[in-house]
């Protein structure tokens, strides 16, 4: 694939709706430490992915990735757009109970599964370039750190090589 439309794509997956949420680091003593990482990429079509039979290859780490994990071939979104996604994914609730939607924005009635993970003493993190999943839209409840990584308030996403670091650099701090 050439270096701009592998760039070009790259943007398109810096829609991340969570770059590297990295729940983990147990607090629990360094025998016992966990990671779960919840990565999602928003508007990634499928039928455009080579694990899943696209001709090109398009996500050689992606494939390399989904060779060794659980794939779910028949999954659906609650929603059509990221934010009642995204609020779903992080509470289990269908939209229609948490009606982050609009420009609604997460209220302290839904419980988040950041928040279950810190009560239950995890070090909690979340890294997003989407403002529809950002503390600006309240879906930071719950973790300890969620830095705002946005470019003030234009819509130009940056590079997911930004939340990456960011997600990275804190893992390697590991207080």
């Amino acid at each position: 694939m050439e270096p701009t439309l592998r760039r070009t794509l790259l943007a398109v997956l810096a829609l991340l709706l969570i770059a590297a949420v990295g729940w983990g680091l147990s607090r629990r003593g360094a025998e016992d430490r966990a990671l779960v990482v919840i990565a999602v990429v928003d508007t990634l079509r499928p039928d455009r992915l080579s694990q899943y039979g696209y001709d090109l290859d398009t996500s050689p780490g992606l494939a390399d990735f989904a060779a060794h994990a659980t794939r779910f071939t028949r999954a659906t979104a609650p929603s059509s757009w990221t934010r009642p996604s995204a609020v779903s994914l992080l509470t289990g609730l269908h939209p229609a109970r948490h009606r982050a939607f609009a420009k609604r924005v997460l209220t302290g009635e839904a419980r988040t599964l950041a928040e279950s993970f810190q009560e239950a003493g995890w070090r909690t993190g979340g890294f997003s370039l989407n403002v529809n999943v950002s503390p600006r839209t309240g879906l930071d409840a719950g973790f300890d750190h969620f830095p705002d990584l946005l470019r003030g308030t234009t819509n130009a996403y940056r590079n997911a090589e930004v939340a990456t670091a960011e997600a990275l650099a804190w893992l390697d701090d590991g207080s």
